[in-house]
């Protein structure tokens, strides 16, 4: 049985799923039993939460602010799984202590180790979509089982006019997972923000929007799993940035990079997302 401590870790990493008190839901496995509320450690909180004290939303955000998205659950883990999450920096960061992937396999390893899931890093340092299917092959050759594509950001500086050949280079990616038999399943996640500002007040605010809808319509056309981790970041500004900081909050500077609480919420979602 996890102590009380590990606990209390997974009460901080999962602070999006705490506000909202729904029961996650398992990864898809025959012997293992639904997750409930009581095993994660989480108070008994009720919907009408943000109500309360301490937590209503920020007065001073335009009217009317927008609910806390927290993406469906989309996709799930087998067993003996091989992760492969491809990125940029921002999977990169994830991996390190205290990063949003780290806190994903802390979790899992804790609360499900007979899974044997396994998560490898493909992230690089300012990466765009075309560095990544430039370097994608070596990716596929350490036979991953689910492949997370997770990229774009770095694609916002080239306009609108290059979400067609940004598309172009995932679905060649997707093209190239189909081909290797190792892998089941490819997920795709969008970008989510160059700055925490209200959303259309950051660069790029306008970019990352019509990612968004591209790479949702693409993960559709594909039948691919896709996680919504930009509509998750909107709200999620307006929920605790209340003075409307440019980072600091949910990011470091220059509001790329998920801070402490930015990495909790993510790591949050991805364990909603795929139904631990």
């Amino acid at each position: 049985m996890p102590n009380r401590s590990s606990r209390s870790l997974w009460i901080l990493s999962l602070i999006l799923l705490s506000l909202f008190a729904f029961p996650p839901r398992l990864c898809a496995h025959e012997e293992i039993a639904p997750l409930s509320i009581q095993k994660l450690g989480f108070f008994k909180f009720r919907r009408s939460i943000f109500k309360q004290r301490g937590f209503g939303f920020n007065k001073h955000a335009p009217s009317p602010p927008p609910q806390l998205y927290v993406p469906p659950q989309v996709a799930s883990l087998q067993s003996n799984d091989r992760i492969a999450i491809a990125g940029d920096s921002v999977t990169y960061l994830g991996f390190q202590p205290g990063g949003w992937v780290s806190l994903w396999q802390q979790y899992v390893q804790t609360y499900y180790p007979w899974m044997n899931l396994q998560f490898l890093d493909y992230g690089v340092p300012s990466d765009h979509s075309a560095d990544l299917l430039a370097r994608f092959p070596a990716i596929l050759q350490s036979n991953p089982t689910v492949v997370i594509i997770y990229i774009g950001l770095n694609d916002g500086g080239y306009g609108t006019s290059y979400l067609p050949q940004q598309s172009a280079n995932i679905q060649a990616m997707i093209d190239q997972c189909r081909a290797t038999s190792s892998v089941r399943m490819v997920v795709l996640v969008s970008p989510f923000c160059y700055g925490e500002q209200y959303d259309g007040q950051n660069p790029y605010d306008s970019v990352l929007n019509a990612m968004l809808a591209s790479q949702a319509s693409l993960a559709a056309q594909n039948n691919c799993p896709f996680i919504n981790l930009r509509s998750l970041w909107n709200s999620a500004e307006y929920v605790y940035n209340h003075s409307d900081a440019s980072y600091g909050i949910l990011c470091d500077p220059p509001g790329v990079h998920p801070n402490a609480l930015g990495a909790q919420i993510i790591s949050g979602a991805m364990i909603k997302s795929f139904g631990e």
